[in-house]
């Protein structure tokens, strides 16, 4: 049963690189004006390219490890958490990474709003 998480992640991982590059070609070629907001998606797609890249390949290494591991026994730590291992600085990294990304586009994403709704402000006042 350990290949579905593999499966899920791979699967997610070429939707989110296919999906962030054509939001990236969409807005960088075929938009002929460059507003705030066009500006934030662009860098929306390349936090979420950044992303995909530090964290899941992290998940699969981890998923691959404990399929050989399965919960329950001595060794199902994954390799990864474990004190010997060669691959916790990578670990470490790339989980932080991950959060001061997920930091980031959270904070994008309110900008957005804000801008959003400040102009649909503007608007609404401009018809009274």
């Amino acid at each position: 049963m350990y290949w579905l998480p593999i499966t899920f992640v791979s699967v997610t991982m070429v939707i989110a690189l296919l999906g962030n590059l054509l939001v990236i070609i969409v807005f960088k070629c075929r938009w002929r004006t460059t507003g705030a907001t066009q500006i934030y998606i662009l860098v929306l797609a390349a936090l979420d390219l950044a992303c995909t890249f530090a964290s899941m390949p992290r998940d699969l290494v981890t998923f691959v490890a404990l399929r050989d591991n399965p919960p329950g026994t001595n060794e199902s730590d994954c390799f990864i958490q474990r004190e010997d291992s060669s691959m916790k600085g990578f670990c470490k990294v790339t989980v932080f990474l991950t959060y001061q990304l997920n930091f980031t586009t959270a904070s994008i994403l309110v900008v957005i709003a804000s801008n959003v709704s400040n102009r649909q402000g503007h608007e609404q006042r401009s018809e009274v």
